[in-house]
């Protein structure tokens, strides 16, 4: 849980040494803390890591939420992931409105059925 305390002073504190950010990237990385360190990578401007750490860990809803702030480009890419992995753990329902949010009724349908 350190690199986990870390990564909140840094942020809460607005520190921009890279030579402790990085080591505390290192850190997160080591622990398989993705949306610890997702939110690093944000907090450094670097938006794509900081995205794909959060749809590694399978934090969808903060990655969507970022990504239609920061990179709008990536959102039906996150959520067409986001669908995948809803489908995978049987969660049909989330799968099912994920489809209606980037307009893909005809998947949505054949999940209804």
């Amino acid at each position: 849980m350190l690199p986990v305390k870390a990564k909140e002073l840094i942020i809460k504190h607005n520190i921009k040494n890279d030579t402790l950010i990085n080591q505390v990237i290192n850190e997160l990385k080591q622990k398989y803390y993705l949306e610890q360190l997702g939110e690093l990578y944000i907090y450094q401007g670097d938006f794509t890591k900081g995205l794909n750490s959060l749809v590694k860990g399978n934090f969808y809803e903060k990655a969507i939420r970022i990504a239609k702030q920061n990179q709008p480009e990536f959102v039906n890419k996150i959520i067409d992931k986001s669908i995948d992995y809803y489908i995978q753990e049987g969660l049909v329902e989330e799968a099912i409105n994920k489809c209606l949010e980037i307009n893909k009724i005809d998947q949505a349908v054949k999940l209804l059925t």
